[in-house]
């Protein structure tokens, strides 16, 4: 006859034992979807800083293709020799 909080099985210590495996894999698990989150958000942030590069280094390569000598290009570099090679 089991009494009130004895586990069926006999081990009264069983069901702090599975609620802590339950818990560890729901942490497991959530950590693991917020990884995968991370990953696809700079994934997708690289897939666009190269979608850009490469329409900048288009648009120049065509002006240069095409002779094209009012087009003009900014930089976001702050470095002081660069500005005093651009004239800025």
């Amino acid at each position: 006859m089991a009494l009130a909080g004895d586990d069926p099985c006999g081990d009264p210590g069983s069901h702090h034992i599975l609620f802590r495996l339950r818990y560890r894999y729901e942490v497991q698990f959530i950590l693991i979807v917020g990884l995968l989150g991370a990953i696809f958000f700079q994934v997708s942030q690289l897939v666009k800083a190269l979608e850009k590069s490469n329409d900048n280094m288009t648009s120049f390569l065509d002006s240069i293709r095409f002779d094209d000598l009012s087009s003009s290009f900014k930089t976001d570099s702050h470095d002081p020799r660069f500005s005093a090679c651009t004239g800025n």
